[in-house]
This record gives C-alpha cells, sequence and structure tokens, in this order.
C-alpha cells in the first residue's frame, strides 16, 4: 500500500496542514491560493455493468470499486474543501489544472522523459476551458 491509495493528489496533506496553520495564516499572510495540478480530470461514476455470470455477480462490485477509487477521493476531498473554506477566517482560493488527453481513454505519462508526441497532447491539454479559466483566475489573484 502507498501513500496514493489514501490521498493520490496530495490534496488531503495540503488542507490538513492549512486547517493546522490557520492561526498563523490569518496573522502572518494575506491568504493562500493553493495549486493542485492533476494528472487527470474529475470523472462521471461511469456506466453500470452488466452481470452476465454468476463470477461477474462477484467480481465486477470489486472492480467497480477500483475503477472509481479516484472518484471516492475526489468525493470525499471535495467535503474536506468545503469544510475548510468555511472554517477558516483567511482568504483561501484553490486554482486546479488538468490533463484531459486528446484521446478520450489515454492516460498522462508518468515519465520524466516524455515523447514529442506527449509533450504535444500535454501543451494541448492546457488549452481545455477549465485549465484556460484557472490561468485566468491566476492572473486576477496576481493584481
Amino acid at each position: 500500500m502507498d501513500a496514493g491509495l489514501r490521498d493520490n493528489t496530495g490534496a488531503e496533506t495540503a488542507m490538513r496542514f492549512l486547517y493546522n496553520f490557520k492561526d498563523w495564516i490569518v496573522a502572518n499572510t494575506s491568504g493562500v491560493v493553493l495549486i493542485q495540478i492533476r494528472d487527470r480530470v474529475e470523472e462521471d461514476w461511469g456506466t453500470a455493468t452488466n452481470n452476465s455470470s454468476l463470477a461477474d455477480f462477484f467480481v465486477k462490485p470489486l472492480e467497480s470499486m477500483q475503477h472509481n477509487w479516484f472518484n471516492l477521493q475526489d468525493f470525499y476531498q471535495s467535503g474536506q474543501w468545503q469544510f475548510l473554506h468555511s472554517d477558516t477566517t483567511f482568504r483561501l482560493q484553490r486554482l486546479v489544472f488538468q490533463y484531459a488527453p486528446v484521446q478520450q481513454h489515454a492516460k498522462a505519462a508518468l515519465s520524466f522523459h516524455l515523447t514529442t508526441a506527449e509533450k504535444k497532447d500535454i501543451t494541448a491539454s492546457l488549452q481545455q476551458p477549465a485549465n484556460h479559466q484557472a490561468f485566468q483566475a491566476y492572473k486576477t489573484l496576481q493584481r
């Protein structure tokens, strides 16, 4: 088991840090901008699957749980974010940049040695509307 099983994006760790140091943040800063860079977009819960055999009846729930693990983390962290945002008195802004592949079921390359095609795919992902909005929000915060 690795740390990603509970908090794959590091968001929970960042929120705990902010909550623990909230008094110091109020006294010493004008607020916090939390920038989250994700290697996948937040997704829907998926579609229902057909259980065509007795084995599928037992295996599909586990397979579905594995497939939706990131969605469970997103759901939990969304609630944690709302709690943190409502319980703190300092300015708190979260900007989320997401990798959205050009091909629908492609995954982000997790390597420091990217191919030319992977670099182009990442660059194209930066032009997605959600990322464009995050860039605009960042520019506004800099003023």
